[in-house]
């Protein structure tokens, strides 16, 4: 339901953007195109792939459920996730270059200039990928660890565990035997969402700063049309850090301090869901002209 609701709303407001003229948005439709092609991409990935993760003892460990199996349809599936934000830092990037006034603004009308932005989304995608791949690894060790798990405390329907993405981060007992290589996989994770949102959260800082001077010289219906630009930029960056980023966040702790929290398995994939088409509606929501 999820899924093919996502898909409606996000093709609603693909057009509803492509229908209007309205000088202020500019280039920043085909951000905004670009988005909603985005979040329309994941929903489709998750709805096949389904991803279930679960957490037990130090062990992250997750599997795909739906109509595309095993641990390179997981692998894809991160991928898939990490492209939200970095299609929002781009969207920040155009609205401050565009309250500065800035000649690059241009940039963002060259057709070059979006393969430059997918660049970016692939080689971000391609780090998860790796991570999940190959950091994140099946082993004997893993595998004798996670075999007893699955058999007594698995929550979704288990699978062998050459299927699963599997992060064990400690042999023997929390912070005890660290094993570096899933230990790293979360750092570079983590370091992209950082850096990221890091760049984000400065440029919401600036943006605002420039629209208060802008507010002066502007006439009201631009001013409006911007204030509402940068409403529905601001929700489209906190909805993902909440329904898509912060529940792996979750999951990887909970093994890392080995805590008890089995209900990560029941919680992620809503919020994997809701992430598409939420952005969706906080889009329609926002800007008055899609109402």
């Amino acid at each position: 339901i999820i899924s093919v609701l996502s898909t409606i709303l996000n093709s609603a407001l693909i057009a509803l953007i492509l229908k209007s003229n309205r000088k202020e948005f500019g280039a920043y439709r085909y951000m905004l195109v670009m988005f909603a092609s985005v979040d329309i991409y994941y929903g489709c990935v998750h709805f096949l792939i389904q991803p279930i993760p679960e957490a037990w003892g130090n062990v992250f460990y997750m599997a795909a459920h739906g109509f595309i199996r095993g641990k390179l349809a997981v692998c894809f599936y991160a991928t898939s996730h990490s492209h939200s934000y970095v299609v929002l830092v781009f969207h920040f990037l155009y609205r401050l270059l565009a309250v500065k006034g800035s000649s690059y603004i241009g940039l963002f009308s060259k057709p070059w200039f979006f393969g430059v932005i997918f660049s970016c989304g692939a080689l971000v995608g391609l780090s998860w990928f790796s991570v999940m791949l190959w950091l994140y690894d099946t082993c004997d060790v893993t595998t004798d660890y996670l075999k007893p798990i699955l058999r007594d405390h698995a929550v979704s329907s288990s699978q062998e565990p050459e299927q699963y993405v599997i992060a064990l981060f400690w042999t023997n007992g929390t912070f005890s035997g660290p094993r570096w290589k899933p230990i790293v996989g979360m750092v570079v994770m983590a370091k992209t969402l950082v850096f990221c949102y890091g760049f984000m959260l400065y440029a919401a800082s600036e943006i605002g700063r420039y629209m208060k001077i802008n507010a002066k010289t502007q006439s009201r219906k631009t001013h409006e049309m911007t204030t509402q630009l940068m409403h529905a930029l601001m929700y489209q960056m906190l909805l993902p850090f909440v329904t898509a980023y912060s529940p792996p966040l979750i999951a990887l702790t909970v093994p890392l301090l080995e805590l008890y929290f089995p209900y990560v398995a029941d919680i992620t994939p809503l919020f994997f869901g809701l992430h598409p088409l939420l952005d969706a509606c906080v889009v329609i929501y926002t800007i008055k002209e899609y109402r």
